[in-house]
């Protein structure tokens, strides 16, 4: 009787181990850009958009790129970066897409890897609006600096300017003559793009 209980409380001990990093990867309900998390010893597990494509980075703290790859996440477990190949040291996990950017610390000491939440910064897309004809609005909540420049259909730049932090600029280009022109806007870290159409 004693054998049962013991082989009972084993496997059930197996099961919960056995389990565990599936439990722990189903937290990232629904991110809405890239959430990274300790998966192993020297793996981490990034959570994405399901079905979305990101661009990964792995960066060492000179910047020379270590890793480059594009991960999908097929379902709500994520996707694994193995970092067993990494030396002891400090290191960046960036992740972009159309719709954001983001940069997770993370520090491997001892053949062990820790994932540092205070080193994350993220970025999600700026929302640029008409609010008028040939007037935009580019409302960037929670951006410090940016840049925005504006090409023509030529790839020619007509406007180019820096701005601090605030939450709202505003573009009138009723000067310009009837076409197609780009945005690209973003901080140093992040460029976006967005076609507009001058009547």
């Amino acid at each position: 009787m004693n054998h049962v209980r013991l082989t009972i409380a084993t496997l059930l001990a197996a099961w919960t181990l056995g389990t565990a990093e599936m439990a722990v990867a189903q937290t990232a309900d629904k991110p809405s850009t890239v959430n990274v998390l300790k998966s192993g010893v020297k793996k981490v597990r990034l959570f994405s958009p399901v079905n979305t494509p990101v661009d990964v980075a792995v960066i060492d703290l000179t910047g020379n790129l270590l890793y480059q790859g594009t991960l999908r996440s097929l379902d709500k477990r994520g996707a694994l970066l193995n970092l067993v190949n990494l030396p002891d040291g400090r290191y960046f996990v960036t992740a972009t897409n159309d719709g954001f950017w983001m940069s997770q610390g993370l520090t491997i000491r001892n053949d062990v890897v820790s994932v540092d939440a205070q080193n994350m910064t993220e970025l999600t897309k700026p929302v640029l609006n008409t609010y008028a004809q040939n007037k935009y609005e580019l409302v960037t909540p929670g951006v410090k600096e940016l840049t925005v420049s504006i090409y023509d259909r030529m790839n020619d730049l007509v406007f180019s300017k820096s701005f601090g932090q605030g939450t709202t600029h505003r573009f009138d280009l009723s000067s310009l003559p009837a076409g197609d022109y780009t945005f690209v806007y973003g901080p140093s870290q992040k460029q976006f793009t967005e076609r507009v159409a001058i009547k």
